[in-house]
């Protein structure tokens, strides 16, 4: 499975980035850095969750095209050991992730002194992804094997960025931030239903057999797979960051009065 990670990269960078750009579209909250600490954190939630519509639209100055649908080209996740519960090869192409104008910024947490940022996310309402599968490996010891295309639908997730961390990088006599790492967990969802076609050749019967397994047990199997659908959202929303990050000074993003 692959999923939720941090949209909030994507929109601490995007959308306070754009910020930056108050001058030519005050559509997002400024943020000073002389806040006191809860108040910077507030504005920079209230900021984020502004810039989601704004992201759904896209942002061609910034080289950002809509968040809804996500488009990820490829990911690859590999086991994670035979140990496990569920233990797969599984890789995506032509990946679209769809559902994140949804989002709700819940809470966020910045340290500029240390360009480091935490953040949570609740979803009200299904994220979706859709695209081309290849698997193979163990689900509940039973084989899975196939390639086609997939839905693996989460409703009404919960996510956690657990870690943004960035460093400064001067260009021009200017400072930006270089997004270094970043890492989004899925907390919880209230169901996660799949879809995989032409499982084990295209047997019907088996495949059949297969998805009712996958949605029968649907919160084992979950646990086990949801590094895939946290990997291919950090991916995606570490990016988007980078794309702003380098066009956006950190002081336009954060201001001094």
């Amino acid at each position: 499975m692959a999923a939720l990670r941090t949209l909030l990269l994507l929109l601490v960078a995007a959308a306070l980035a754009v910020t930056a750009s108050a001058q030519k579209a005050p559509r997002f909250k400024v943020c000073k850095r002389s806040l006191p600490a809860a108040k910077l954190n507030e504005c920079v939630r209230d900021s984020l969750q502004k810039a989601v519509p704004e992201l759904v639209k896209g942002l061609p100055e910034f080289g950002l095209h809509t968040i809804d649908p996500l488009h990820v080209n490829s990911l690859q996740v590999p086991s994670r050991g035979s140990k496990s519960v569920v233990s797969v090869d599984i890789t995506f192409n032509n990946l679209d992730i769809v559902g994140l104008r949804n989002a709700k910024i819940k809470s966020a947490d910045v340290d500029l002194a240390k360009y480091r940022m935490t953040s949570k996310i609740d979803v009200d309402g299904p994220i979706s992804l859709l695209g081309d599968y290849k698997i193979k490996g163990k689900v509940l010891v039973l084989p899975i094997e196939g390639s086609g295309r997939c839905n693996i639908t989460l409703v009404n997730p919960k996510g956690e960025i657990t870690e943004m961390q960035a460093k400064p990088v001067t260009r021009g006599g200017k400072e930006y931030v270089q997004v270094t790492s970043l890492k989004f967990v899925v907390k919880e969802a209230d169901r996660v239903y799949y879809d995989l076609e032409n499982l084990f050749g295209g047997n019907k019967q088996l495949g059949n057999n297969m998805n009712e397994v996958l949605n029968d047990n649907w919160k084992q199997v979950f646990e086990e797979m949801k590094t895939p659908v946290q990997t291919a959202l950090g991916l995606a929303f570490r990016t988007i960051a980078d794309n702003v990050a380098r066009k956006i000074a950190f002081n336009d993003i954060f201001v001094t009065n």
